[in-house]
């Protein structure tokens, strides 16, 4: 299996940031509403405030990031239930 796995890898990185993509154009207006709710926090604080503002930020746009590790995982359990069957 993990010389098919080899083989795939490269189609199966390339469909799992796809998966990420869907993700994120599902969820393009609560990341614009989360965008614009922090801009005016941002805009209230004072600059030496804002760095865990922009922490906060990225950790909700790494959280699409869980799409493609969700994507493999499942492609993975395909094909252990094919080599089991």
């Amino acid at each position: 299996m993990d010389i098919i796995y080899e083989w795939i890898a490269p189609k199966l990185e390339q469909r799992a940031w796809e998966a990420v993509l869907v993700a994120e154009r599902e969820n393009e207006s609560n990341i614009l509403e989360f965008s614009a709710q922090l801009q005016k926090i941002k805009d209230l604080l004072a600059e030496e405030h804002t760095e865990e503002l922009n922490k906060l930020e990225g950790i909700f746009l790494e959280k699409n990031v869980a799409a493609k590790k969700a994507y493999k995982m499942g492609f993975e359990d395909a094909l252990q239930l094919k080599v089991s069957l």
